[in-house]
């Protein structure tokens, strides 16, 4: 793996802009670190979700406002203690709480009901929406989008939706086969940043990198 030559392409977008969307995941994140106003985090969830494309057109979030995350923050304050810190890294001892908090985040993003076109939705609780969610607020999860997973296919690796066993993989992959790498990568953004990045931010930014590269090679030669 080019770890770090891949994260350095990741971070030269903020570098080159300091209001870049990218970071919009420190200003959730720490947000979360430091504050327990439900009404405040709501808006932070929802600015972050935005700007990482939850928010298209086809998504019920766009038809509601920030107050839509309130149950959501309400759920994550509870499940504080998996936050990752420069104290503290989610380990696979805590994936029968992970698995806790995707389960209570579907049930309560599955129950909204939205409108569009005068008729009544319910909003779909993907695992985009809930690993986004997560990452965003705790950063114990990589976000699993489009460009994360094929990102993870390239490779190889079978870290591709939350069953346990997938979950599994994911930290050994954390934990054993890239760890000297990933621990590297995490020093190198929190000195640049000047803010603790955790591990899973780390795989996170590799494999979604990894699989935009790849997907926008694709699309320039056949364009």
């Amino acid at each position: 793996m080019k770890t770090k030559s891949t994260i350095l392409r990741f971070l030269n977008n903020i570098e080159i802009d300091s209001d870049h969307r990218y970071t919009s995941w420190e200003n959730c994140y720490e947000a979360f670190q430091k504050n327990n106003n439900r009404e405040t985090l709501s808006i932070h969830l929802a600015f972050y979700l935005a700007s990482w494309g939850m928010y298209r057109g086809s998504s019920g979030l766009l038809q509601k406002n920030h107050k839509v995350h309130n149950g959501a923050v309400d759920i994550i304050l509870d499940y504080k203690h998996l936050q990752c810190s420069s104290s503290f890294e989610i380990s696979r001892n805590n994936i029968k709480d992970l698995n806790g908090l995707i389960k209570e985040l579907e049930k309560y993003y599955g129950s909204i009901l939205f409108t569009r076109n005068y008729k009544n939705y319910k909003i779909n609780p993907t695992i985009t929406l809930i690993t986004k969610v997560i990452m965003g607020t705790l950063g114990c999860l990589p976000a699993f989008d489009r460009y994360f997973l094929h990102g993870v296919k390239q490779e190889d690796y079978c870290f591709i939706n939350l069953s346990e066993f997938c979950l599994e993989h994911l930290f050994h992959f954390v934990e054993n086969i890239e760890y000297n790498e990933i621990c590297e990568c995490q020093n190198l953004l929190n000195e640049k940043r000047e803010m603790f990045y955790p591990k899973m931010k780390i795989v996170d930014m590799y494999f979604w990198q990894r699989g935009y590269d790849d997907i926008s090679d694709k699309y320039q030669k056949n364009n």
